[in-house]
This record gives C-alpha cells, structure tokens and sequence, in this order.
C-alpha cells in the first residue's frame, strides 16, 4: 500500500505566523479582552479565532492582514 503524504493542519499556518511576531496568549489575552486561558486555547487551536479578533490582532500587531488571510486561505 502506497504511503500518503501527512497533511498538516488546517490553520497551523496562522498559528506559525502569530507566533512569528512572538505572540503568545498572555500578550493577546488584553488586546482582545478575554482571559489568559482564553486567550492561550485560541493560540493552540487557531481555528478559535473569529475574523474580529484577527482583525484587531492585526491592526494591535501591525501584522499585514494579507499575510494573515494568506496562511488560512492555503
């Protein structure tokens, strides 16, 4: 039987991008106004995130938001 190649992820590129700009769940928790542990569960399951949060990390961050529409697009 033939090998399958491992697919990663669905949103584990947008994972790797916040985390590019060193983000991590204590950083985001007041910018989004939820609690740490909130804001740690979105970090480890990104799919969490809706697009007002993304957007408001965004303009925070000064993360592109091309850049973040592109690694959930792919």
């Amino acid at each position: 039987m033939p090998r399958l190649k491992q697919q990663e992820p669905k949103f584990s590129r947008l994972q790797k991008t916040l985390r590019a700009y060193a983000l991590n769940g204590t950083k985001i928790a007041p910018v989004l106004k939820v609690s740490p542990v909130t804001a740690r569960k979105r970090m480890k399951d990104p799919q969490l995130f809706t697009v007002k949060d993304l957007d408001v990390l965004s303009r925070h961050f000064g993360i592109p938001w091309d850049e973040i529409r592109e690694s959930i697009v792919r």
